[in-house]
């Protein structure tokens, strides 16, 4: 129950216990169904007591127990070195991305192809498979977590399923995020892609990727921005789509992270409108900004969804996305420079972003010299947001890219 009650914390005060209370209603229902048309989904064994019994106590210092690890990485042996890590206080700054959302919705492609493009712009870019069942991710990873813990090996040796078994595997990298830190020091100057799991409870309720992000972000002081994907496909389906926004918002409001939101594969739905086979309302206002999300309610009791005969539902959970004024999606395509970029704008814009030539402009126009990249730090957080957006237009303009 405690965890469950996660994603209300945003909702402050008494008088809106109500709408507190639909949002953890709708919540739930939107994990269910969402959950059950996933053609994918694997369904942890029920086996509740077993498995409790099965699992190793954890030891003093409130560490999770040794598990096995990756076939190409020696039993625990990144803890010969787990003194010498621990007492690194921190990485000097970065920027990066954590990307997120459910199984299918093409994270791993986007990390793939989001990294050739901005390896084209000049841009250094490192990415950290933080799937550990993900063994055949389609990129070159600098970092790999499946050589800490192996969800096959969890599977094995604790006789979990494969959604519990994911879930043991998180804990157990919260508990050991040294191993992933002395990786990441190594990675220094690089923008960083964090491809994390695809199992919806993980950031709707569950506290250990947050807890993972939230070092990342403030312990490490890596500045990074969530990318959530959402497939296009939950577009055919009224009942689909307000689902797949509910959990959108429920996961922002529990990551507590500058938040992005994108619709994956868009050029399907383009495809299909050649084909004429368009959406039966329009993109912008229905399905990106959300303005008019309610019009999909009249179509509702005409599909064969979740919330067939239950309008009732659907029009108190489009209201609550209209009132939080929170979410909106942006269209994103790998084969679509055009929105390829503006997905980078986005997230430079949501990191604020500064490339190591940024911050050299910047020490030569206050006359730094010395360690110019603690300094420039320094000074780029003393500044406020006027100094900032007049510093970068100055930039951009120097650099003749003020259409950038």
């Amino acid at each position: 129950p405690g965890s469950i009650m996660a994603p209300c914390r945003a909702f402050h005060g008494h008088r809106l216990t109500v709408r507190a209370r639909y949002f953890l209603v709708m919540v739930l229902i939107a994990v269910m169904f969402m959950k059950t048309r996933q053609s994918n989904s694997l369904v942890l064994r029920t086996q509740d007591e077993k498995n409790h019994e099965s699992l190793p106590s954890s030891n003093s210092k409130g560490h999770l127990p040794a598990l096995p690890i990756g076939p190409n990485v020696p039993k625990m042996a990144w803890q010969e070195h787990k003194d010498s890590i621990s007492s690194i206080s921190h990485l000097p700054p970065g920027f990066g991305q954590v990307v997120i959302g459910t199984a299918g919705a093409g994270k791993s492609t986007y990390c793939k192809t989001i990294r050739e493009y901005l390896e084209s712009n000049g841009r250094e870019v490192a990415v950290i498979n933080m799937d550990p069942g993900n063994d055949e991710v389609p990129y070159d990873c600098e970092v790999d977590i499946m050589e800490l813990v192996s969800m096959y090996e969890v599977m094995k040796a604790l006789g979990l399923g494969p959604n519990g078994a994911l879930v043991f595997c998180m804990e157990y990298i919260e508990a050991n995020l040294d191993w992933v830190l002395q990786k990441v020091r190594n990675l220094k100057g690089k923008y960083l892609l964090f491809d994390f799991p695809g199992q919806i409870e993980l950031y709707v309720y569950h506290d250990s990727c947050r807890n993972i992000m939230d070092k990342i972000r403030n312990t490490w002081e890596i500045n990074i921005c969530a990318i959530n994907l959402v497939d296009s496909i939950h577009t055919k389906l009224a009942s689909d789509f307000i689902g797949a926004c509910t959990l959108a918002l429920s996961t922002m409001l529990h990551l507590e992270l500058p938040h992005l939101n994108f619709l994956s594969k868009f050029d399907i739905i383009k495809r299909n409108e050649m084909n004429n086979e368009s959406l039966p309302h329009d993109i912008t206002d229905v399905y990106l900004s959300l303005e008019n999300l309610e019009h999909l309610l009249p179509d509702i009791d005409e599909e064969i969804g979740a919330l067939k005969g239950h309008r009732d539902l659907a029009k108190d959970m489009v209201r609550m996305i209209q009132q939080t004024s929170l979410l909106r999606f942006n269209p994103i395509s790998v084969f679509s420079s055009k929105l390829l970029q503006h997905a980078v704008n986005l997230a430079d814009r949501a990191v604020g972003y500064m490339s190591e030539n940024d911050y050299r402009k910047v020490m030569h126009d206050r006359g730094l010299t010395g360690d110019w990249e603690k300094l420039a730090k320094e000074r780029y957080d003393e500044m406020g947001e006027k100094d900032r957006e007049k510093m970068f237009g100055k930039l951009k303009k120097d650099d003749g890219h003020e259409n950038n």
